[in-house]
């Protein structure tokens, strides 16, 4: 088979074998994760033939991929539903950031109060868990 590149669209953890159930999901080694192949990621297919499983009335096309970037160590079998071809745009994972880069006093007393926290002398949250800027706030 020829090799073809092709992106993951969106993030996959790779098999040991090309099947639904039972999982096979490969771990690297320490048991605590598994291998996987991030959206936006570009992989090598080709390696190894596709394999079609039928599953519950539906039909899964599984595909052996390779990870560019780490070809010896993260390869495994994805479903062919998520990848697509090389120039194909896809959103990457981005970074979830559950709080504000910045939080002004005013903003956290007026939370605060909201929730029924009360402030201390210089207006700051007693509580340290409600608002997370509190110790940078301190230092302005």
């Amino acid at each position: 088979m020829a090799e073809v590149i092709k992106k993951v669209s969106l993030t996959q953890f790779l098999r040991k074998q090309p099947n639904f159930l039972p999982t096979s999901f490969i771990h690297p080694g320490d048991g605590d994760a598994s291998l996987q192949v991030v959206a936006g990621e570009k992989v090598k297919t080709g390696a190894k033939p596709d394999v079609d499983e039928a599953t519950n009335g539906k039909t899964f096309k599984w595909v052996f991929v390779a990870a560019v970037d780490d070809p010896d160590t993260r390869k495994g079998f994805v479903s062919n539903e998520f990848l697509v071809a090389e120039d194909t745009s896809v959103a990457e994972p981005g970074v979830a950031e559950p709080f504000a880069p910045s939080v002004e006093k005013a903003v956290c007393r007026r939370m605060c109060h909201a929730g029924g926290v009360e402030c201390d002398q210089s207006g700051l949250p007693l509580c340290i868990g409600f608002c997370a800027k509190r110790r940078a706030m301190e230092r302005d």
